[in-house]
């Protein structure tokens, strides 16, 4: 399961990153659009209005096709009041250069003098502005070539629109257009780099609330897990484990065949009149204390459990071979405490309850190297205890008598 989530939560977060740049480039995207396509019709229509105003007063200039030198156009009058007309024009504007173009695609006014009679016929906005078709290009600095030296460090918006011959859709000439949109496309980076942090920021809380997600039900599938085995192997009145718990255990144990091991079956004498006279309140009450008495009585490898009523089986830790008569009189001596523990009176607000035990033990591999065999051989001997007078310990003997055998639930 940790494996599961581990997985999981790196793939949350692969998704959660790839959806970041993703979104991102989308927004970028859609921004530089937005930009592109107002600020294009936006130059556009101001280059169409300059070209407008300067066909009637410079249109036989326009028109003309011979190569006017760079030297002949600063002193023709034309070319100085061109240059007039069009500064007066752009003042105040972000406007960074104005070019001229006639039909062959030549450069024949620029506010930059040193490009006069540059050739730019294969220029797409050259072809598209003599087709009779506007077009705009967007050139960010890092890309803008040595040509175009009055454009360092800049960002700018070029825009070809044809000149067309009054009443005519003949091209008289084109008109090209620089605009300055630095200020423009610096504040929308800003403004892009914000929401981009912003949405980083807001998927991260998301990534972190799901990871909050993931790990809190993965402790609550976890608790869930521990508290169904607990319930599975533990008795849900004492907290002992059960039957079962108990078989496997031994089973387990029992594998350990250069060790002894030893049982004992316990039973509560005098515990049915208490719970069918003082109520199965009382009763359920006596077994948790009982319970408890009998867990302080033992160490930390020993096991006590209940399997059901007033039965209980300890499995007693187990101990080298070679000390087998130590290891029974052990276990006979753990029976005894056992036995003089549960002999005193419990206290309850019903007054004292006094309850007795009657102990069989069973010894592996003495008595039997099976686990059911053990338990019975253990019940066996406790019923012998109780035909006996009870509140007394029998450890299994071959020579029980038949009713004992009959008696026990393990035959």
């Amino acid at each position: 399961m940790l494996k599961l989530n581990r997985n999981f939560l790196f793939s949350c977060l692969l998704v959660t990153g790839i959806a970041f740049a993703g979104l991102g480039w989308f927004l970028r995207d859609l921004a530089w659009q937005e930009l592109t396509r107002n600020e294009f019709q936006a130059n556009e229509h101001l280059s169409r209005m300059l070209g407008n105003n300067l066909w009637p007063s410079f249109h036989n200039y326009i028109l003309t096709t011979r190569q006017v030198s760079e030297r002949n156009a600063m002193q023709s009058a034309t070319r100085q009041r061109l240059m007039v007309n069009v500064q007066r024009q752009i003042q105040n504007l972000n406007i960074i250069k104005v070019h001229l173009f006639n039909s062959q695609g030549r450069i024949i006014f620029s506010t930059n003098p040193e490009q006069l009679n540059s050739y730019q016929s294969g220029n797409p906005g050259i072809q598209a502005a003599l087709n009779g078709q506007s077009h705009s290009t967007l050139k960010f600095k890092e890309h803008i070539d040595h040509y175009h030296k009055t454009l360092h460090n800049r960002n700018v918006i070029a825009s070809y629109v044809p000149i067309l011959i009054p009443g005519t859709q003949q091209v008289g000439g084109i008109i090209e257009v620089y605009q300055d949109v630095t200020p423009l496309v610096d504040s929308l980076e800003s403004s892009l780099q914000k929401s981009i942090i912003a949405v980083c920021v807001c998927l991260m809380m998301l990534y972190a609330y799901l990871f909050w997600i993931v790990r809190r039900n993965d402790r609550l599938l976890q608790s869930s897990r521990q508290q169904i085995k607990h319930m599975a192997y533990h008795d849900s009145l004492t907290g002992l484990p059960n039957r079962r718990k108990l078989t496997e255990t031994l089973l387990e144990r029992l594998k350990q065949k250069h060790l002894c091991h030893g049982v004992l079956f316990i039973d509560l004498d005098g515990f049915k009149p208490i719970n069918d006279e003082l109520g199965h309140k009382t009763g359920d009450d006596l077994l948790k204390a009982a319970a408890k008495r009998l867990t302080l009585c033992l160490s930390h490898s020993d096991i006590a459990a209940r399997i059901g009523g007033d039965e209980f089986v300890i499995l007693i830790s187990p101990d080298l071979p070679v000390e087998s008569v130590r290891f029974q009189n052990k276990v006979i001596t753990l029976a005894e405490q056992i036995r003089s523990t549960l002999d005193q009176p419990f206290e309850h607000k019903d007054g004292p309850l006094h309850v007795t035990a009657s102990i069989g033990v069973s010894l592996s591999p003495v008595h039997s190297r099976d686990a059911t065999d053990l338990l019975r051989k253990a019940d066996m001997a406790m019923y012998s205890a109780k035909q006996k007078g009870r509140n007394q310990i029998v450890l299994f003997q071959e020579s029980l008598s038949q009713t004992d055998r009959k008696l026990s639930r393990y035959h």
